[in-house]
This record gives structure tokens, C-alpha cells and sequence, in this order.
């Protein structure tokens, strides 16, 4: 009984430790989840810096609500929302609060940018016709996302902490589509080489 107990503790950190990183190291991690938010005109990088202020905890790893939820981006129920859902204590109000529940990480990442869609408060605000990550994060901060006053600061400061990240992030999926390609045909060129060495 207690070697299960510790393996389940041990399993639990495990799980939860690739998350607690820094913000360059998150944003290599989780970039290829945060490109589909192109479509949908939002900054794949303010996805990004989003998604780990609301989810990542310093010296703790990852919240529960996006380890086990994939809910990276601490999005509560909306009218729109026809998915499921869960109640969680909401440290910062200090009250419970029903979260959206997505079925996986890309549901999770591509939920913020349907999010923001689905609110008209968001496209009022100018959200979609931003020029820069910095512009948009400000707009989404004006239009209430957080009932933290300090919340744009905080976004933004994020921003610059991707380093090269910020380049890669802010193209869209074309981009990394080009790179499979490249990658399946040097794939298929090395099995023909083999292949050939084989046949002399």
C-alpha cells in the first residue's frame, strides 16, 4: 500500500514537472499548439504568453485545471460553451468558479482564440484588428478578460521573455507545414540512399 502511494505521488510530479519552466522554454514546448490561432487572428504568441501566466505556477509546475483539464488559459463557462465542464477553487477570487473542460492540449490552446471569438466584447474592443502581440494583449486586457488590473503588464512582460520563439510563433501554420514536407522528404530520400546501398 504505501509503495503505491508513492508511486502515484511520483507519477503525479513527473507529469507535472515538464511544465514548471521558464517562459522561453514553455513557449518551445507548447508553440506548435498555439499556431492554429492564426486563423482565427490572434497573435500565436500572445497565445503563448497567455496561456503560461494563467497556468503556470513558479516552484509548483503546471495549475490542475490545464494539467488535468487542458485548460491553459483559464476560461470559465460562457454562453457559447457546449462542452464540459468542472467546478474549481479560483485561488486569486477566492471562490469556486465552473471552467470549461477541453479534451485535449490543442483543444485547450485553439479554446482561448474560439473564446475571444465567441464574446462580441472582444471584437468591440479592436482585438482582431490589432497591428502588434503588444497591441492585442492591451485590448483583450481593456475588454476585462482579467479582473487583475496589473494583467496587460504582466502579459506583456511575457512577450519579451520568448527570445527567438516570438519569430516562429508569430507565423502561421503554412510555415510548419513547409517544415513537415521537408522533413518526410529527407525521410524518403535517406530510405532510398539505404535501399540503393543495398542493391550494389
Amino acid at each position: 500500500f504505501p509503495v503505491t502511494i508513492m508511486f502515484t505521488l511520483y507519477s503525479n510530479c513527473y507529469k507535472l514537472r515538464p511544465y514548471n519552466m521558464t517562459p522561453k522554454a514553455f513557449y518551445n514546448q507548447f508553440a506548435k499548439y498555439a499556431a492554429g490561432s492564426a486563423k482565427y487572428k490572434i497573435f500565436p504568441i500572445v497565445t503563448l504568453a497567455v496561456a503560461y501566466l494563467e497556468s503556470n505556477r513558479p516552484g509548483s509546475g503546471v495549475s490542475v485545471l490545464a494539467a488535468k483539464y487542458n485548460n491553459f488559459h483559464g476560461i470559465q463557462v460562457y454562453p457559447k460553451w457546449r462542452g464540459k465542464t468542472i467546478r474549481l477553487l479560483d485561488n486569486q477570487a477566492g471562490n469556486y468558479r465552473t471552467f470549461c473542460v477541453y479534451p485535449s492540449i490543442q483543444a485547450g490552446f485553439d479554446g482561448f482564440a474560439k473564446f475571444l471569438v465567441a464574446n462580441p466584447r472582444y471584437g468591440k474592443a479592436g482585438v482582431f484588428d490589432a497591428k502588434t502581440p503588444r497591441e492585442q494583449i492591451n485590448r483583450i486586457g481593456y475588454a476585462g478578460y482579467s479582473e487583475v488590473k496589473s494583467w496587460n503588464v504582466a502579459v506583456n512582460k511575457l512577450l519579451e521573455a520568448g527570445g527567438q520563439i516570438k519569430t516562429i510563433a508569430s507565423n502561421n501554420s503554412s510555415v510548419l507545414m513547409g517544415l513537415t514536407f521537408v522533413a518526410l522528404l529527407l525521410v524518403y530520400l535517406n530510405r532510398n540512399a539505404i535501399f540503393a546501398r543495398r542493391n550494389d
